[in-house]
């Protein structure tokens, strides 16, 4: 990864407005700093091989899962129609360069995680940085928070599947996209309680 890498992570909730869109600095460039405002030229995607596509896709899901386990909640499968989404989605994002929620996310329509970073990142490092996010939440306070958003969606209790996409610029800089069905994130009054438990002992 070398001295000059940035990471930038975008999360959504349901009925809230924690929708963030961020012009991305080029992958390897010292002078600009991690999130810029001024206008990046946008890069072609470089489309991952299928067998790349869903390897990632399952060491993504794993990481889910082993999470999961430890707060108690049912594992994730994964859903070939959010990984195609995801996958589809995750190449908008890499032509435009700018990290923004889809409208189905949005809408309300699914969850969805966001990632992204000036180089290859595996499935299992994007995963640990949205699990981390937990060290923020507050289980004696339970909510949405926009940074522990994407900790709360993954371990999201009444959430059944997810799907994985990613993509490359032409730069090197990888984007990458999670979906839930059903979406977690709820803000409406009991939902964290019941769905974002605290780990086990």
């Amino acid at each position: 990864m070398g001295g000059c890498s940035f990471i930038v992570l975008c999360v959504s909730c349901r009925q809230g407005a924690q929708s963030t869109t961020r012009k991305l600095p080029t992958a390897c460039n010292e002078t600009k700093p991690a999130f810029t405002e001024a206008a990046t030229p946008a890069a072609e995607s470089r489309i991952m091989g299928k067998s790349a596509s869903k390897q990632f896709a399952e060491e993504v899901l794993k990481a889910h899962n082993d999470y999961r386990k430890k707060h108690g909640v049912p594992p994730l499968k994964l859903c070939k129609k959010l990984n195609r989404e995801a996958q589809q989605y995750s190449e908008a994002l890499a032509s435009t360069r700018i990290l923004k929620h889809s409208p189905e996310s949005s809408s309300g329509k699914c969850g969805e995680n966001l990632a992204w970073a000036s180089y290859d990142q595996s499935g299992s490092e994007v995963a640990d940085r949205w699990y981390g996010e937990i060290k923020n939440y507050n289980f004696q306070s339970p909510g949405f928070s926009s940074g522990t958003g994407h900790f709360t969606a993954m371990v999201w209790k009444n959430t059944k599947k997810m799907g994985v996409g990613k993509a490359a610029a032409s730069d090197g800089s990888t984007f990458v996209v999670a979906r839930y069905e059903p979406a977690g994130n709820i803000v409406n009054p009991g939902h964290y309680e019941q769905n974002v438990l605290p780990p086990k002992k």
